[in-house]
């Protein structure tokens, strides 16, 4: 990821879209959105919440 990640800025990329799921969320029933609390239950959805938060970081530190 971090070699995207300086690609991307090297290549002065403009926006760079994340597919979210579920797992960051947890068990969950009926309709969810971004702004509802992250409750990672296992590994997978740790990873991938620890993941988004280091990609929206680095966009936001080199204004991507």
């Amino acid at each position: 990821m971090s070699e995207l990640l300086q690609i991307s800025k090297k290549a002065n990329v403009k926006k760079i879209i994340v597919m979210g799921s579920q797992s960051e969320y947890g068990q969950f029933v009926g309709k969810i959105s971004e702004n509802h609390l992250a409750n990672p239950t296992n590994a997978y959805a740790a990873i991938k919440l620890a993941s988004l938060e280091l990609i929206k970081n680095f966009s936001i530190i080199n204004n991507i």
